[in-house]
């Protein structure tokens, strides 16, 4: 029997019909520099491009689940083709614009020492170089980044050269329960 994870989070795609209106209400909610790319600077743009291309054309309400790699595959140290394995086994890919989505829903994203990132399962991303890309939500101690005193909330678009490291790392999928 495959293993169920409780709804998380509620998020509604497809509200957002271009993705500048999206990105001036991040900076709305005082998230000046919310996007940032880990690897090459072109990442990010490269991967808004994307994101832009594909927003959801009608709205819909998507339930989320979440669950850290380990509870996913019940692996010591899994792999990201593991964890995307094992979240098709028990939901679904999100469309990228459910990242962008779920960073304004989940303003208030808890930190767990200085920071906690959270890895979306999304549909393929890539960055420029044609590599896979992840999106991640971060929050960050504020005295670990320039934030203005507060957690900073980004998004960040991964290269995976290092497919390790989800364990303990929550990973957040649609849900297929109802």
């Amino acid at each position: 029997m495959t293993q169920q994870f409780p709804v998380w989070m509620t998020i509604t795609v497809g509200a957002w019909k271009r993705l500048d209106v999206f990105l001036a209400a991040l900076r709305g909610m005082g998230h000046k520099n919310c996007l940032s790319s880990v690897g090459f600077e072109g990442d990010m743009q490269f991967i808004v491009g994307q994101v832009a291309a594909t927003l959801a054309q009608t709205e819909e309400k998507v339930l989320l689940s979440r669950a850290t790699g380990r509870q996913l595959t019940g692996k010591a140290d899994p792999t990201r083709a593991e964890i995307l394995a094992a979240v098709q086994d028990v939901g679904d890919l999100l469309i990228p614009e459910a990242a962008f989505t779920l960073r304004v829903g989940y303003g208030d994203q808890p930190m767990r020492g200085q920071e906690e990132w959270m890895y979306v399962a999304t549909e393929p991303v890539t960055g420029w170089d044609n590599k896979p890309c992840e999106l991640v939500l971060v929050s960050r101690d504020p005295q670990w980044c320039n934030a203005g005193g507060r957690a900073e909330l980004c998004i960040y678009g991964c290269s995976l050269s290092n497919a390790s490291g989800y364990a303990d790392r929550f990973v957040v999928f649609r849900s297929r329960t109802q």
